[in-house]
C-alpha cells in the first residue's frame, strides 16, 4: 500500500507522545514496513532517532541501489520517495516538509 507524504495539517493532529517508543509504535502500525529506523544521533545529550516514511518504494529502492554503489542520485526522484521523520527520547517529533 502506498502512503503519502504526511502534510505539516496532519502533523498537527498527530496525538502527544510520552517517549521514542510510544511515537515509533504509533508510526509503525500507521504504515508497517513503510516506516523505517535509518539512524540514531546525539543532540543537547538527547538521543533522537532518524526514520523515514517510504511513499515511492521503487524509486526508493532505486535511489539506495545507486547509494550504495557510490553513484550520483540526480534529479528528486529519490528524495522525493521518502520523508524524514525524526523522533526524540521524550516523544517530540520533527517531520520534514
Amino acid at each position: 500500500m502506498a502512503h503519502h507524504k504526511i502534510t505539516e495539517e496532519e502533523e498537527s493532529n498527530l496525538p502527544m507522545f510520552n517517549n521514542h517508543q510510544e511515537a515509533s509504535e504509533y508510526f509503525k502500525t500507521q504504515y508497517g514496513d513503510d516506516f523505517i529506523l535509518k539512524s540514531s544521533k546525539e543532540i543537547d545529550g538527547e538521543t533522537v532517532y532518524v526514520y523515514v516514511l517510504v511513499v515511492d518504494r521503487e524509486a526508493y529502492k532505486r535511489g539506495q541501489e545507486k547509494l550504495a554503489r557510490f553513484e550520483i542520485v540526480q534529479g528528486t526522484e529519490f528524495t522525493d520517495s521518502f520523508q524524514s521523520i525524526n523522533i526524540s527520547e521524550n516523544g517530540d517529533i520533527f517531520i520534514t516538509h
